[in-house]
């Protein structure tokens, strides 16, 4: 037998119809002679031949009932099986394939026409077998197919809700949410301005030697893998993926695939994140930049203030101690005296005015401040 030789089974209780047939078709088959009706069907299921060439007429047991019982056995139930035999009436071969025969061959047989029924019963079961392979390929296809879609989905709806995701929380909780729904369990380590983030899916506390893997792969490949454990690295985020599917070839392949389109439009995320972070940063840093230099500003208007209270308070003293100095000099009436003592009063009276409305200004400052942020203090 060559590696290209189909194997066929014929039964027949007569030895002599056997070894004729044998020699008709060994030059292209490998030919197992059966005798023995009885024991026919657990010969059948060991060698598992690509066709049946079966008599009708023996002891024992009917050709028509051992095709019965092929048909009822699964593992032979689809074997194409050619009846031989010498009943020619049109009721004979009706039985025949009533029993679920394939063919059916009267004898005398002209072996150019056994040999030409073989071979096509044999090219036809073929095709169907080729068939059936196509389509449970096809089946596979359309499900890896569907599979596919869906876990795209999954990414093309992350990627869409990158825009709403304000903070590392938002983040967080939309890449468990896709990784869930693509029936994985993974630790992610997200590096935000503000600090490092590191949660579980599960929502359990991370373990330390998940934190000393996560660590190890800042510096490692894009992808590192041990066993179903799975890190895929970026620069502003590492994924740890615990369950990988190792027994799913191909289902690996598009998750390691779908994994790293993921990371990048995390990437991306986290680039809006510490964007948005840096912006307000720097917007305090200006405020509190302009809120100190307004206090700053009313600090010199204070001082601008005292320095103008204490000229006029110097200036009216002066004055008073001249026109005092003047009265031992002058020869003023008690009335004169009296309406230039009158024009002092009313000065000193005004710095004290004065002296209220520097307080109002002060406690006007103050209220400005607390409206602009509450950031400083009067100034005194």
């Amino acid at each position: 037998m060559t590696m290209t030789q189909d194997r066929l089974v014929c039964i027949d209780d007569n030895d002599a119809n056997l070894r004729l047939i044998e020699k008709s078709l060994r030059d292209d088959y490998d030919v197992v002679r059966i005798t023995d009706p009885l024991h026919a069907l657990a010969t059948i299921e060991e060698v598992q031949p690509a066709l049946v060439l079966l008599d009708v007429n023996m002891p024992g047991l009917n050709g028509y009932d051992l095709c019965r019982q092929l048909r009822a056995n699964p593992a032979t139930a689809e074997l194409p099986v050619v009846f031989l035999s010498c009943m020619k009436d049109l009721e004979d071969r009706l039985a025949g394939y009533d029993a679920g025969g394939d063919g059916y061959i009267t004898k005398p047989f002209d072996l150019r026409e056994l040999q030409s029924v073989v071979r096509a019963h044999i090219l036809r079961k073929r095709q169907i077998d080729d068939s059936k392979r196509n389509a449970e390929q096809l089946r596979a296809m359309s499900w890896t197919m569907l599979r596919n879609n869906s876990e795209m989905g999954e990414l093309l709806r992350f990627s869409q809700g990158i825009a709403k995701m304000k903070d590392e929380a938002a983040l967080v909780d939309s890449l468990f949410t896709t990784l869930t729904h693509l029936g994985l369990s993974a630790t992610v380590l997200l590096k935000i301005i503000s600090g490092e983030v590191v949660a579980r899916s599960d929502g359990k506390p991370f373990t330390l030697i998940e934190k000393e893997l996560l660590d190890l792969a800042c510096n490692g490949e894009r992808i590192t893998a041990n066993g179903n454990k799975y890190l895929f690295r970026g620069d502003n985020i590492i994924l740890l993926i615990r369950n990988m599917p190792l027994d799913d070839e191909a289902l690996l392949g598009r998750l390691r695939d779908h994994l790293c389109i993921l990371l990048d439009s995390a990437e991306a995320s986290i680039t809006i994140i510490n964007g948005e972070k840096l912006r307000e940063q720097l917007q305090r840093n200006h405020t509190d930049q302009t809120l100190h230099g307004i206090q700053q500003e009313f600090r010199n208007m204070v001082a601008t203030a005292d320095q103008l209270h204490q000229r006029s308070s110097s200036s009216i003293e002066g004055l008073a101690r001249a026109l005092e100095h003047a009265f031992m000099v002058m020869d003023l009436t008690e009335e004169q005296e009296h309406k230039l003592l009158q024009f002092i009063e009313q000065a000193r009276a005004e710095l004290e005015h004065q002296q209220d409305l520097k307080q109002l200004f002060q406690a006007s400052m103050h209220n400005i401040l607390e409206l602009v942020g509450g950031k400083g203090h009067a100034p005194r």
